[in-house]
């Protein structure tokens, strides 16, 4: 069996892109096929066997080497493989089918092989006819659910089949799928299912109307191997068996501790992508290929709840972690705006009307501090605006824009007027003084 089986959810968000590569693997999948009920795919007969009449069923599981309705191709080499590896389970009773599939939600979901109360058929046999897989087993008529499947099979309700099982896809376009001929859409990308394919159950469903949709959220449950965030696959690794829900639930600081610090990578920035594992070269193209248009991308599948439910943790940790992370820059940033000004004990600047000349500078170089790329940056511009206003500020001081103070002043006296008083105040014709301090400054 597979070391690792589909039952957790998927991240593809933190990046769902996985299908818009035109050669892509999936590991790990959660693998249900189902039949339609118009194939008539499930019979009942009965046999004598050393004097007990028993109830066989007969089951059309599947086709290979054809794309299925869920957009998968199963060659026939992939299921002689799962069948060679289902006989051990089989001589061992061990191979059985359930009434629907294992339940597989986030607060209600069932062992791999299902429970024991739902299932309905021991099967015997598993084998290849042409390219039809086909099955037979025995019906538990004496338990609940084979009298159920008994009651259905009789008044003729066309119960549908459906395989169950894990396994990895490679994403290819039609056109490059060795085996398939004369594809409706040469550029659809179609899952090539890999030899590591292996079967759990084979199941009695009732048909849903929209099969490629109940596949798909059968393998969104757990975060694709070659999307996966590595710290995710690092946590579920180490509780093996538990879904990320689970993991939530039952070891909450380490669920938190891993989130964070996925928010904290998301907040500083993209990153490389993790790496897909290496895909097997693809088969050997004709000499003269004929020319053709790159292959579509496959359209994205929805987000399973589970997928946005986990995408909105992450998207409320970074988002609280980067609104942090701007606080202390802002907080860092000031911090060396206002040391700076302190340290270079610039002189004070006269008012100009209601104007304060050095708050407003140190308002500005705040500003530009925090506006910085980076904390060099800041202090660099911090530097460079603080030794420019000082060149400023002494060359004011020297066309005696701000006059010393008297002793007498300082002393707290009067000082008194000198020089001809009587004479009339003239002010030589176009000198505004408002306007000559502003300008010494550098302000408009």
């Amino acid at each position: 069996m597979p070391e690792r089986q589909n039952r957790s959810p998927c991240t593809a968000s933190l990046s769902r892109q996985l299908l818009r590569e035109s050669v892509t693997t999936e590991h790990g999948m959660r693998l249900t096929e189902h039949l339609g009920p118009d194939r008539g795919n499930a019979s009942l007969r009965e046999e004598k066997r050393g004097g007990e009449t028993v109830t066989l069923v007969d089951v059309t599981v599947a086709t290979a080497g054809r794309v299925n309705r869920n957009r998968r191709y199963y060659s026939r080499e992939v299921w002689a493989g799962a069948i060679a590896a289902a006989q051990e389970d089989i001589a061992a009773g061990k191979f059985w089918g359930l009434l629907e599939h294992p339940k597989d939600g986030w607060d209600d979901w069932d062992p791999l092989k299902g429970r024991l109360e739902a299932i309905w058929v021991i099967y015997e046999k598993l084998w290849l006819d042409g390219d039809t897989v086909r099955a037979t087993g025995v019906l538990i008529d004496d338990h609940a659910a084979g009298q159920t499947m008994r009651a259905l099979l009789k008044k003729k309700v066309a119960v549908g089949i459906s395989s169950n099982g894990t396994g990895s896809g490679q994403y290819l376009p039609a056109k490059e799928i060795p085996g398939l001929t004369d594809p409706v859409d040469p550029e659809e990308l179609i899952a090539v299912i890999q030899p590591d394919f292996r079967l759990l159950t084979i199941d009695a469903v009732s048909d849903p109307s929209d099969l490629s949709g109940t596949a798909r959220q059968k393998e969104t449950h757990r975060p694709k191997e070659g999307t996966m965030h590595p710290k995710l696959k690092a946590l579920l690794e180490r509780f093996p068996g538990l879904t990320l829900e689970q993991i939530k639930a039952q070891q909450a600081e380490a669920y938190a501790s891993t989130m964070i610090a996925i928010a904290e990578e998301v907040a500083q920035g993209p990153s490389a992508p993790p790496t897909t594992n290496p895909a097997p070269a693809p088969a050997p193209a004709p000499a003269n290929p004929a020319p053709s248009t790159p292959p579509a991308p496959a359209p994205q599948p929805p987000a399973s709840q589970a997928e946005s439910t986990l995408e909105n943790t992450v998207l409320g940790l970074t988002t609280e972690l980067q609104r942090e992370r701007q606080e202390k820059q802002v907080e860092r940033r000031t911090n060396i705006a206002i040391t700076a000004l302190e340290a270079a004990q610039l002189p004070r600047a006269p008012k100009v009307g209601e104007l304060d000349l050095d708050a407003r500078f140190r308002e500005q170089l705040i500003n530009a501090s925090v506006a910085a790329k980076d904390d060099d940056e800041a202090k660099a511009l911090v530097d460079q605006m603080i030794g420019e206003r000082a060149a400023l500020m002494g060359a004011a001081q020297q066309r005696g824009q701000r006059p010393q103070e008297s002793a007498t002043q300082r002393a707290g006296g009067v000082s008194l007027p000198l020089g001809n008083n009587s004479a009339p105040n003239r002010q030589l014709e176009g000198h505004n003084p408002v306007a000559s301090a502003r300008g010494f400054l550098g302000l408009k």
